[in-house]
């Protein structure tokens, strides 16, 4: 039950950054063109500013990773307890 629990999180994962990117792949492409144009592209690939922000979190500059653990734990946890009162009527 738990192996596929996991298996189905990370799946559900992969099909929602495709569901993403594929709309929208070729706008990131030009994205990309016009940083790699401007020399930034190296430099911002990986960060928010980056087009990679639009798929994983990264802590901004200034933020505790303990702050954004209690961020995520919090916004994780009001979402769960939504879902669980929408499903029990």
């Amino acid at each position: 039950m738990t192996r596929s629990y996991i298996v189905s999180q990370i799946l559900g994962g992969y099909l929602a950054c495709a569901g993403v990117y594929f709309p929208f792949r070729y706008l990131f492409l030009q994205i990309e063109d016009v940083m790699q144009q401007r020399g930034v592209l190296d430099e911002l690939q990986f960060t928010p500013q980056g087009p990679s922000g639009v798929f994983a979190f990264y802590v901004p500059l200034g933020q505790t990773v303990w702050g954004a653990w209690l961020s995520e734990f919090l916004a994780v946890n009001h979402s769960t307890q939504y879902v669980v009162v929408m499903f029990a009527h």
